[in-house]
């Protein structure tokens, strides 16, 4: 009896992943945008859902990441010639998975890639905060480059790596175990909390949806502080445009990154928004043109 609950619920699951997939294309294909028609395209050619169908991703097997381990047992990647630290409990396989998902994130064509042009890293004297860091990729990637950089990750199961990873530039790195919100409770903060004196000029957030609670919290930062901004913008259905609403009401000019990534798992089976940007780039007005 329970085999065959079983087999009733993957044949249902199945059935279900296959509608999805079909109303995602439908919703391409009537749509008026030659991008996500184009995706379409790409979703007729590849065997179920995927977030990011472009041949782009096709170019990065997880097969040839080279995983190693510490003295500590502690397991790394080499990311720019540095090392990036994982979780200690992870296989050698789960790592290879991880860091490989995260070259098809910031590869140049694809819409969740932070750094895609010279005029959006951050300079010498910026301090940089990094929100929802996790490993810390981006940090690594903007560190050699800027004054100093705060790490909030609420996680604790990231903070020995990000330790690890960022021991070569201790002087400048400042990890915080805590999320990002509109007020500051317990192990959550706001940013203006937690920066009552010191400005932050660069943000960049990857916080699962909790974007918008972090703008709320930043009131004194958006208007005298930060200079420039990445944000995820596709978590949430309305994501994107409440979040380019709240910029734009501070002064900054706005521009999304191209493509779309695709929603396996929408909030509801008919959603409209199968297809999102992955990160919007903000700066204020005051400075040159985005």
């Amino acid at each position: 009896m329970k085999q065959l609950k079983n087999l009733k619920t993957k044949i249902s699951e199945g059935f279900i992943r296959r509608l999805r997939k079909a109303m995602i294309i439908l919703f391409c294909f009537l749509s008026r945008d030659p991008e996500k028609q184009g995706m379409g395209r790409h979703l007729l050619r590849i065997r179920g859902l995927v977030m990011y169908p472009y041949p782009y991703a096709k170019k990065y097997d997880q097969n040839a990441v080279r995983v190693m381990r510490d003295e500590e047992g502690y397991p790394f990647v080499m990311h720019g010639g540095k090392r990036m630290y994982l979780q200690k409990g992870w296989s050698r396989e789960k790592c290879q998975r991880y860091y490989n998902n995260l070259r098809i994130e910031q590869d140049k064509k694809c819409t969740h890639r932070y750094l895609t042009s010279p005029e959006r890293f951050p300079g010498e004297e910026d301090v940089v905060a990094d929100m929802g860091a996790a490993e810390g990729i981006f940090g690594l990637d903007v560190i050699e480059r800027i004054k100093k950089i705060y790490l909030f990750e609420g996680d604790r199961d990231w903070s020995v790596p990000l330790r690890k990873t960022f021991m070569p530039w201790k002087d400048k790195v400042v990890i915080v175990e805590k999320y990002l919100s509109d007020r500051s409770r317990e192990d959550h903060v706001s940013l203006d909390d937690f920066f009552p004196e010191e400005d932050v000029t660069y943000v960049k957030a990857d916080i699962e949806g909790s974007e918008i609670k972090m703008l709320r919290g930043a009131e004194r930062l958006l208007q005298q502080g930060i200079k420039k901004a990445l944000l995820c913008v596709y978590h949430k259905t309305t994501d994107e445009a409440d979040i380019r609403a709240i910029m734009e009401d501070h002064g900054f000019a706005v521009e999304v990154n191209p493509g779309y990534l695709v929603m396996t798992n929408p909030d509801k089976l008919f959603a409209d928004q199968y297809l999102r940007h992955g990160v919007l780039f903000a700066r204020k007005k005051t400075d040159e043109k985005v």
